[in-house]
């Protein structure tokens, strides 16, 4: 049965409303995702900083800023953080092997010269 006049209106309005309601719902999950997702670059951008931080300090300066334990924990964290967002900042340690090498390291005086063999 086919409704008409002022019943057939109501019912246009309600699945109208149902949609912007939908359409609604879907962008404030959108929103709340981007922002989640926001977050999580913001996170890693702290943990690139960090971990670089710690790695200059070991490697360059011979200096322990924090614990091997705590940048495994640091670097897990952010590895993870890369495979939910399916993003990897320049530089980050995930994608880095070794270390920088310095081209200036100080001089150390011997008792006897080193010199190299034949």
């Amino acid at each position: 049965m086919q409704e008409t006049g002022e019943n057939a209106r109501k019912i246009r309005m309600t699945k109208g409303q149902n949609r912007i309601g939908k359409n609604r719902e879907n962008r404030q999950v959108m929103n709340m995702d981007q922002k989640q997702n926001e977050d999580k670059i913001l996170r890693m951008k702290e943990l690139h900083r960090e971990l670089l931080a710690a790695s200059r300090a070991y490697y360059q300066e011979s200096r322990e800023i924090m614990s091997n334990f705590e940048y495994d924990r640091l670097y897990d964290e952010l590895l993870e953080l890369e495979k939910e967002t399916g993003t990897v900042l320049a530089g980050s340690p995930t994608q880095k092997v070794g270390y920088e090498v310095l081209s200036e390291l100080p001089k150390e005086a011997h008792e006897a010269p080193m010199l190299s063999p034949g």
